[in-house]
């Protein structure tokens, strides 16, 4: 009996040695307790031999971990086993290049994120979900070790994978298997909104659960948000399976505007890049989709019409959307006049506040205003649809130059003056900006969104 007693004793050590699952400190303060009891029992599933359950679908490793009573309690998604990372099962392995002795990192499903980067864009997706508003499962980073977990024999040890915890939701079916017609108004936006705040690029029918309610009414629960937040914005009509449902051309409640209205945006970036280090361009990307959102709300326009500026619609998703080209533009405006000495972000932001004010009475720019050196001061707000005239025929007055006069006070402030006019006028026309801006967009929807005017001061905050 003794002996019996050692052996399970011995058999159990050995197996925790080479099986374990946990949440590394640096992400503690950021999972919620019952994620954490649930990363616990997931563990205790793994000590006494319950083996993770592969998941046969999609292009990366993805496990089921099981509690103690062989309940589902977490899905499991190793970074190391993404598409074109070491250890992919799928067949999605990087290559060596000819006379190489190391693997590209470069090759990836989709632009602007590099393999073993998604696994941190899942836990992204939930942190911004603030109040459970979309319904995200919990997720956070987890470091677990179990034999089951692919290798590609790049290892002949068990060794710890980083990857994505997330909770494992039970649910009737996906939304291949209904249509929409059964879902709500709300269920729907509620997917939308969370889908242009991060330009979700993998938000096929699969991607959404669906659970019954006890009211017996049908919940959508998104999952698999792995391509978002990236380096780039090529999400195309394809991308977005609500896209063609009903309900998006349907006003949004109180509740959906005011969730997006309150979002702190600049919050959101320092959520990101203190947890999880995201990199600038997807949070410059980031705070555009965001900021694009709310003035698309504030203005009346519905989530069909903003969806639409913000996804390629050519059939093969190859033509920048409204929303790319805009984002391009602004950036090669606000890097010469952030970049250079000359110009202060602030001075480039206000003027083009007051160049795209064409078709109101634009505050007038006093030279002895001052600003402050911080994002806070840079007004986010305007957005202007002017219900009559032609764009094509703009022709705006010139800009008035701003510079800096004094920086080396204390307080941070410069002065805002008038200075060599006939210099920035040569500048601003050169750039030949304004007048694409100013004829940014109309979507699908010519009555809603003809003749639209987005202030775009906010690229400048770079």
């Amino acid at each position: 009996m003794a002996r019996s007693r050692s052996r399970e004793s011995l058999n159990s050590s050995s197996s925790s040695a080479v099986s374990d699952i946990h949440v590394p400190s640096s992400m503690l303060d950021a999972t919620p307790q019952p994620m954490r009891i649930l990363v616990r029992r997931a563990r205790r599933g793994l000590a006494v031999g319950i083996a993770p359950e592969p998941v046969l679908e999609g292009s990366g490793g993805t496990y089921f971990l099981r509690d103690a009573q062989r309940t589902k309690v977490a899905v499991f998604k190793p970074a190391d086993e993404e598409p074109y990372a070491e250890n992919n099962p799928r067949g999605y392995v990087a290559t060596k290049g000819e006379g190489s002795e190391t693997t590209t990192t470069t090759t990836s499903l989709r632009e602007g994120i590099r393999p073993g980067e998604s696994c941190l864009r899942e836990v992204a997706a939930y942190l911004l979900d603030h109040g459970g508003f979309s319904g995200v499962p919990m997720t956070t980073l987890a470091d677990a070790r179990h034999p089951a977990f692919n290798s590609n024999g790049a290892r002949m040890e068990t060794a710890a994978k980083v990857g994505s915890c997330q909770q494992f939701v039970n649910a009737e079916c996906s939304m291949d298997d209904l249509s929409p017609s059964k879902i709500d108004v709300d269920e729907v936006h509620k997917i939308a909104i969370l889908d242009i705040r991060i330009m979700n690029a993998d938000r096929n029918a699969a991607n959404l659960l669906c659970r019954r309610r006890q009211d017996n009414s049908l919940e959508l629960v998104p999952i698999d948000h792995g391509f978002c937040l990236r380096a780039a914005a090529d999400v195309a009509w394809f991308d977005w399976c609500w896209l063609d449902w009903p309900q998006l051309k349907e006003p949004l409640s109180k509740k959906s505007k005011d969730y997006i209205l309150n979002l702190d945006i600049e919050a959101d970036v320092r959520l990101l890049e203190d947890n999880l280090r995201i990199g600038k361009e997807s949070l410059d990307y980031f705070r555009a989709s965001c900021k694009l959102l709310q003035a698309g709300v504030q203005a009346g326009w519905s989530l069909y019409d903003i969806a639409f500026l913000c996804s390629r619609q050519d059939s093969a998703g190859l033509i920048p959307s409204p929303f790319e080209k805009m984002y391009n533009k602004a950036k090669q405006l606000s890097a010469p006049t952030t970049e250079n000495e000359r110009w202060h972000y602030t001075a480039a932001s206000h003027a083009l506040e007051h160049q795209l004010a064409i078709s109101m009475t634009s505050p007038s720019i006093n030279p002895t205003d001052t600003v402050h050196r911080s994002y806070s001061n840079v007004d986010f707000g305007s957005i202007f649809f002017p219900t009559t005239g032609n764009t094509d025929s703009f022709d705006p007055a010139p800009p008035v130059i701003m510079s800096e006069s004094d920086s080396s006070s204390g307080t941070g402030e410069v002065e805002l003056i008038l200075e060599d006019q006939r210099e920035y006028e040569e500048y601003w026309c050169s750039s030949n900006f304004l007048h694409w801006a100013c004829i940014f967009g109309a979507s699908g929807d010519q009555n809603a969104s003809s003749n639209s005017y987005l202030d775009v001061n906010f690229f400048s905050n770079r």
